[in-house]
């Protein structure tokens, strides 16, 4: 027996819907009918055998936590050749507890988010003017404080899996837009992945960590330094040299203490590699 076609009835009343009250929540029922036209004189369990039929037990289009809970299939006329199959739908669980999807690779992932809070040199304060002391110059040691991050860190298991993959993403920034944040403020922090089995099927549970820096990851360093663009000894306000690193300007040249901490120069140095996240495939 070869079911030939498969197509939703589209006679009124074939399609139908009701909203019931069940022990104070509301279930959803739906009924849909499908024709089923086969090559040969068949019985109604070869049709509901067939795989072509089994592929129209899915959720219903317009409510998808709406799940089959009954099959039946009856023939359209005397050469068996053409069925109606009916499907009915229901938010209602099976039983105490919805049935669980026996492949794991079906399963949810696991998303927690928590917060964290790191020590960071600050060379700006609030207002994003340079951290000087009364000299002008940057504090040795500099200034730290406390910043909080974000991390968010998602379990999923997934069919294979290779170190290469750590490889690819671990002490990475974002390039583009990830979980609403800008590119270069998340870093991949770890993968790890165990081999697991569950129902005879092989799959790996990969955990990834995120920590998400609103401040960005590639550092901003203040421009300071004792000599200027051609390696001459930068002049203090008293003409001599001096002796401790001091801000200067794109030229390289000292800028007089009247023009700090307004007038400081900061430079983004690029030390950590970029790469997409949502390359991962991470069902979040």
């Amino acid at each position: 027996m070869t079911v030939t076609a498969v197509q939703v009835d589209k006679r009124s009343g074939v399609r139908t819907s009701e909203h019931a009250l069940d022990s104070g929540q509301i279930t959803r029922r739906h009924t849909e009918v499908f024709r089923v036209t086969t090559d040969g004189n068949d019985d109604t369990e070869q049709v509901l055998n067939s795989p072509a039929v089994k592929q129209i037990f899915h959720l219903f289009p317009s409510d998808t936590a709406a799940r089959v809970t009954n099959v039946k299939c009856t023939s359209r006329e005397e050469n068996n050749k053409e069925f109606n199959v009916a499907v009915q739908f229901s938010t209602a669980a099976s039983g105490s507890e919805e049935e669980e999807d026996p492949d794991p690779l079906n399963a949810s992932p696991d998303v927690t988010w928590a917060s964290t809070a790191v020590n960071v040199v600050a060379e700006k304060d609030r207002d994003g003017e340079a951290i000087l002391n009364k000299a002008g110059d940057a504090f040795d040691p500099p200034v730290e404080v406390e910043r909080p991050h974000a991390v968010l860190t998602v379990s999923q298991n997934e069919a294979s899996f290779s170190g290469a993959i750590a490889l690819q993403y671990v002490q990475k920034v974002n390039s583009t837009t990830f979980e609403g944040a800008a590119a270069g403020e998340v870093m991949c922090r770890s993968i790890s992945a165990v081999d697991e089995t569950k129902n005879n099927i092989q799959y790996w549970r990969v955990t990834y960590e995120f920590e998400f820096a609103p401040e960005g990851w590639q550092p901003e360093i203040l421009e300071q330094g004792l000599r200027d663009a051609n390696g001459d000894p930068l002049k203090g306000d008293d003409g001599d040299d001096v002796t401790t690193p001091v801000p200067i300007d794109t030229l390289g040249d000292r800028i007089p203490k009247s023009s700090l901490p307004e007038s400081a120069i900061f430079t983004v140095f690029n030390v950590y590699n970029e790469t997409d996240f949502n390359a991962i495939g991470l069902v979040i």
